[in-house]
């Protein structure tokens, strides 16, 4: 975003714009639009002496490798196959048929109506089991009424509007992440291809089956490909060993609290959020937060809760805190003494607030044991930038909490 300064204003210094040891966001309002104020706002001032350090932005420790160098490279000379969504194509735990489908929806080489129709294929653009104008690839697998009654059995009552709503890049990649705790990856690929295929059985033979048995055979075709990972992990293609566990929030010792942060980073829009739940040790709600971050990578918005998290616990009197994120890498940056790091100023920051006077503990779980905090990481794109406090949980988040607190698990198949 071009943003043109008053001349009086192109010739001040950043550090006339600190007061205190803070920004001064009455003086640079008086420069810069509010949108940027409120960035500018989110990033602290480096409070660290020593000299600059050179860093690699593209690795997580800061240090440069040929790997990073070459997927850089990769990405500028072919941009859309360095999409993140390609990896979770390819890794999706369910038959290569099922993968290959997902590859011609990412290509947009599905032949819909409308794609028919543009090859002059056909004289019908639209869909000929609802009627509705322009039979999309979106339109066949989430929005036309037939697969709504399908997925409808899959949600959450309160998730239906937020499942309807992403373009289909982001639905996909957000879906095939394991986001939802109640509709995993192997799930969600093989109700979209059991539409692909059933729709395919109207248009050309005209045979339509029931909503409840596209239902119906998702879940045994899912509970095949569970039964056939346990007994051989390496049908996922990935030549390790591990076993199924289920996997669940897990209450904190006696006397301690449990505070649980997650980020979140939108792929197309690249916006950043954050979101975390403070918890005494019997599960009783003490606060919690939600973060829009304007933008940043997913590393920073891991780094950025966890350091909130700890502040909400701190102001709200914990002294005893375990806090848990599903990022590995951030607990690994956590723990590091790296200097070469592109966060290592907001991982400074992180440590000064664990070495207050109080106990705490940083580990790392597991998505399924971070369901709350991944809610309210989700809540942010839609709220001002900025931190926004909660002190009373909303339906949607005591649903969550309740999830938690009556010991709900999730299996996950753990590689070793």
């Amino acid at each position: 975003m071009a943003v043109g300064l008053p001349q009086e204003a192109q010739s001040i210094l950043v550090e006339e714009m600190v007061l205190n040891g803070e920004w001064n966001g009455t003086y640079i309002q008086a420069f810069l639009p509010n949108e940027i104020v409120e960035q500018i706002l989110l990033h602290d001032i480096p409070r660290d002496s020593g000299s600059d350090v050179p860093t690699w932005r593209y690795t997580e420790n800061g240090e440069f490798s040929l790997k990073s160098a070459y997927e850089l490279l990769n990405e500028v000379s072919h941009p859309s196959q360095s999409h993140p969504l390609w990896k979770k194509i390819w890794k999706i735990p369910a038959m290569q048929r099922v993968r290959s489908f997902f590859w011609l929806v990412g290509h947009g080489r599905l032949l819909t109506n409308m794609e028919r129709h543009r090859r002059h294929m056909t004289a019908v653009s639209g869909c000929q089991i609802c009627g509705g104008d322009g039979e999309s690839v979106t339109h066949v697998l989430r929005d036309c009424p037939y697969a709504r009654d399908v997925w409808s059995t899959f949600l959450e009552n309160e998730e239906d509007e937020k499942f309807f709503s992403p373009d289909m890049t982001s639905w996909m990649m957000h879906y095939l992440s394991g986001k939802r705790v109640n509709l995993d990856p192997s799930l969600f690929a093989v109700v979209c291809w059991l539409l692909w295929k059933n729709r395919n059985t109207f248009v050309f033979e005209e045979k339509l089956a029931a909503a409840s048995q596209i239902q119906g055979a998702a879940r045994r075709i899912h509970h095949q490909i569970v039964e056939a990972l346990k007994r051989d992990p390496m049908t996922r293609g990935e030549h390790m060993s591990g076993e199924w566990r289920s996997v669940g929030w897990e209450f904190p010792p006696a006397g301690w609290s449990c505070i649980n942060t997650d980020g979140s980073v939108a792929l197309s829009s690249q916006s950043a959020t954050a979101g975390g739940v403070v918890r005494h040790d019997h599960g009783r709600f003490l606060g919690a937060f939600v973060m829009n971050l304007g933008g940043g990578t997913i590393t920073r918005a891991e780094l950025m809760g966890i350091r909130q998290g700890l502040q909400r616990a701190w102001d709200l009197g914990v002294r005893k805190a375990v806090l848990r994120s599903d990022s590995k890498s951030a607990v690994e940056l956590i723990a590091s003494a790296t200097t070469s790091s592109p966060h290592f100023q907001l991982v400074s920051q992180v440590r000064r607030l664990i070495n207050q006077e109080w106990e705490v503990r940083v580990e790392h779980t597991y998505r399924e044991g971070n369901v709350v905090a991944d809610y309210l990481a989700s809540t942010g794109y839609n709220l001002p930038v900025g931190v926004h406090m909660i002190s009373v949980p909303n339906p949607m988040l005591q649903h969550w909490l309740l999830f938690d607190l009556v010991g709900s698990v999730t299996p996950r198949f753990i590689y070793q």
